[in-house]
């Protein structure tokens, strides 16, 4: 990956969230509204269509392992709840997860059964939980603990769980026996966040800004990491979630043109009453 920066022209001025469909052919990603809503984009055809019509904000698209479903984030109901919907829009969404906690949608597994989310507690720590996508079990928590941890990621062979953790004093990069015993062993050594996995789990790439970082892993009986590497640095405009193309040759970042992001945010404005006097004139 040489970290040369290309645009992406989608037609659309703004848009965030972006997740890759298997296969590479379309992307679920989010485009923010007066409320936010989920689109999907067809790479071959060029189009992009609107997926979610839930009311209040929809967030975070994650595809299903067959491309069949996306499961999202909604806050009609004041707290962020989980629906799943088809990528054809061919049936209303169905709400999965309702609770006055927050819940975010991490990665499905490979069986495409059950999916990863972040959950913050009572108590405002972050907490990775696993649940059936037919909402028919509560999620339950992988591993209890004081320290917040979250944004996992599911090795392509259901085995290994990557997620970030305050457990050193600042967030780092860990990886851990998915639903069977075993120590976490850390990844990142200099701060880290936003953990992903190569196609053949060979390698995980995570953001250190303003550095994108690879390390090489062996993910055999036991869990051995190699050092980590820079592999291109990014920028304060860029989103530090990025994920890899199916080739595994790219990533897609979210890079707010500094002119568009002039229109978001709290501007106050002085002496209004006299700049309307200056119009009439």
């Amino acid at each position: 990956m040489s970290g040369r920066v290309s645009r992406l022209d989608i037609g659309s001025s703004y848009a965030m969230q972006i997740s890759f469909r298997p296969g590479g052919d379309q992307m679920a990603l989010m485009v923010p509204a007066a409320n936010d809503k989920i689109y999907v984009y067809d790479f071959q055809r060029k189009i992009m269509n609107r997926l979610t019509n839930t009311p209040g904000n929809d967030a975070l698209p994650v595809w299903s392992p067959d491309g069949s479903q996306i499961v999202y984030q909604n806050d009609r109901d004041g707290s962020r709840d989980l629906y799943v919907i088809p990528s054809d829009g061919s049936t209303p969404a169905t709400r999965i997860l309702a609770s006055p906690l927050n819940e975010f949608p991490g990665s499905w597994l490979p069986d495409g059964k059950r999916i990863l989310l972040t959950r913050f507690n009572a108590g405002g720590k972050a907490e990775i939980c696993v649940m059936p996508v037919d909402g028919s079990e509560e999620p339950s928590v992988l591993f209890p603990s004081e320290y917040s941890n979250g944004q996992a990621r599911i090795s392509p062979d259901g085995e290994w769980l990557a997620y970030a953790s305050d457990s050193s004093g600042d967030r780092n990069v860990y990886v851990r026996p998915f639903m069977r015993p075993g120590n976490p062993v850390r990844v990142s050594n200099a701060g880290g966040s936003f953990p992903q996995w190569s196609h053949d789990g060979k390698t995980i790439y995570y953001s250190q800004p303003p550095w994108q970082m690879a390390v090489e892993v062996d993910a055999k009986e036991t869990f051995q990491v190699g050092s980590p590497v820079e592999l291109f640095e990014t920028d304060d405009i860029m989103y530090r979630s990025m994920p890899l193309s199916t080739d595994g040759q790219s990533f897609l970042a979210n890079r707010v043109d500094p002119q568009l992001r002039k229109h978001f945010g709290i501007r106050v404005v002085f002496d209004w009453v006299g700049q309307l006097g200056d119009l009439d004139q």
